[in-house]
């Protein structure tokens, strides 16, 4: 997970990694206004040794969770793409593959807002230059949320499979 982390906080645009620790969400809050952060995403581990990803928006009165919650079903790291090098943060993302359904749409929509990116259409990310999150689908039907640099449409990680979202915070 630590690897994770150290992988997104290379590319995701803007980001700071802090190692949370045994801070409560509210020390962590108190942590993300002090480094003048809007947004926390949380890798935590699960008990059985999988983990999941939150999204919140800090106020001064604490973190404010934002649906979904990922659930994740496997990782591939930068590593594991043999990239070792930097590549630009992240300026968009698109939805490969069929139709998507509302669900990656929403999502989508959601990663948009959350990181100040655009939604790219298929096709366009080819004439950008740069880094792009991409959605798509595995072969038994996961979501799959991954790291291309353009041109040439590399992908260099990390990989999430999305095992399940949840929309309904509390769950």
């Amino acid at each position: 997970m630590r690897t994770l982390c150290n992988d997104l906080a290379r590319i995701l645009p803007n980001a700071l990694r802090v190692n949370r620790g045994k801070m409560s969400n509210e020390q962590l809050a108190e942590k993300a206004l002090e480094e003048d952060a809007e947004h926390i995403l949380l890798v935590e581990r699960g008990q059985s040794g999988s983990g999941s990803i939150r999204f919140c928006n800090i106020g001064q009165s604490g973190l404010f969770f934002i649906p979904p919650v990922i659930h994740v079903g496997g990782i591939k790291l930068r590593r594991d793409f043999g990239i070792l090098s930097k590549v630009k943060p992240v300026h968009g993302i698109v939805i490969l593959g069929p139709v998507p359904s509302d669900e990656v749409r929403r999502f989508a929509e959601m990663l948009v807002e959350f990181f100040g990116i655009s939604l790219l259409s298929a096709g366009e990310e080819a004439g950008k230059t740069g880094s792009i999150i991409a959605l798509d689908h595995d072969r038994m039907g996961r979501l799959i949320v991954t790291f291309i640099v353009e041109p040439g449409h590399v992908e260099v990680g990390p990989r999430v499979t999305v095992s399940k979202m949840e929309w309904m915070l509390g769950a």
